[in-house]
């Protein structure tokens, strides 16, 4: 938060001061150091706020923070708890959903049951240019004994698993809509498939980042596989 002026706050979700504050030094054991709010207005949106709104961005309860659509929060708790997501506006019919840490991996947010991996050889959807028949990538999930709509991996970082869980299932929508460009903190496609800041993602969909991104995971599984 340190690059930003003092006038800007920082916006948490439901039970983050209960959770947080005092943060570190104040409390030695603090997970999170007080200087990201220091000197600004640290705002609690409320789990009856979320509730309340009557706004949904698919599945998820949400908060319409400007009034006028632009730009959404989110909840989607169990990573943290009562962890919260941002959906904001990113050009005309589209939208760019932050996820932050709801997943770890794409593998734990795909495949869904709107998004199926495509069948035969998906080398051109891969940016690392493996080549990963649908095939190989279906092996993983068979071993588990999950369908062909269940995502590969379950959360293994989350202070509540089921919870965590039912969050990326409801987030799976937005992930499978067309005019929504899903990525998280740890996501590293972007970095190949995407232009970073300070250039804009306002034309994400007319450039095409979602097909250049969306599947290029499964390059991890071949190489997984190869070993």
């Amino acid at each position: 938060m340190s690059i930003f002026p003092p006038s800007t706050n920082l916006v948490v979700g439901p039970g983050f001061k209960d959770r947080y504050v005092p943060g570190y030094p104040t409390n030695a054991t603090g997970e999170v150091p007080e200087s990201a709010w220091t000197g600004r207005t640290l705002r609690e949106i409320s789990r009856q706020e979320f509730e309340g709104s009557g706004v949904r961005v698919g599945e998820l309860s949400a908060w319409d923070y400007f009034g006028d659509g632009s730009f959404y929060l989110v909840a989607t708790p169990g990573h943290v708890p009562e962890g919260g997501e941002r959906d904001g506006d990113g050009g005309e019919d589209s939208f760019v959903f932050l996820g932050a840490d709801i997943c770890h991996h794409a593998g734990e947010l795909r495949p869904s049951r709107y998004l199926h991996i495509p069948e035969g050889d998906c080398s051109n959807l891969l940016s690392s240019g493996a080549v990963c028949p649908g095939e190989v990538s279906q092996s993983p999930r068979e071993s588990k004994e999950r369908g062909g709509d269940e995502p590969f991996f379950t959360p293994a970082l989350a202070k509540d698993t089921p919870l965590a869980m039912d969050s990326i299932y409801k987030a799976q929508e937005a992930d499978g809509k067309n005019n929504v460009l899903f990525l998280w903190a740890h996501d590293v496609e972007p970095f190949e498939s995407a232009e970073l800041s300070p250039k804009y993602a306002n034309d994400w969909k007319k450039k095409g980042w979602k097909g250049k991104m969306i599947w290029s995971f499964l390059g991890d599984l071949e190489q997984k596989e190869k070993a």
